[in-house]
């Protein structure tokens, strides 16, 4: 996801074949930024806060195992 300026700090993606699934979220890149990423399984979507602008991230979203 890319934040332009003045946009949205945070966007959720509905991902709807997982729901149910185990499933994990990291930020793959860049990993040590401010960006950060979580998780709701109940919802099987991914919540990515970017709090600079402008700025990018690059997400992961896998089943553990």
């Amino acid at each position: 996801w890319r934040r332009p300026p003045g946009g949205a700090d945070q966007i959720t993606v509905p991902l709807p074949p997982l729901r149910g699934q185990p499933s994990r979220a990291e930020v793959l890149y860049p990993a040590d930024g401010p960006a950060k990423v979580s998780w709701d399984p109940a919802a099987s979507a991914a919540a990515v806060t970017l709090p600079e602008t402008p700025a990018a991230c690059l997400v992961k979203i896998f089943r553990p195992g």
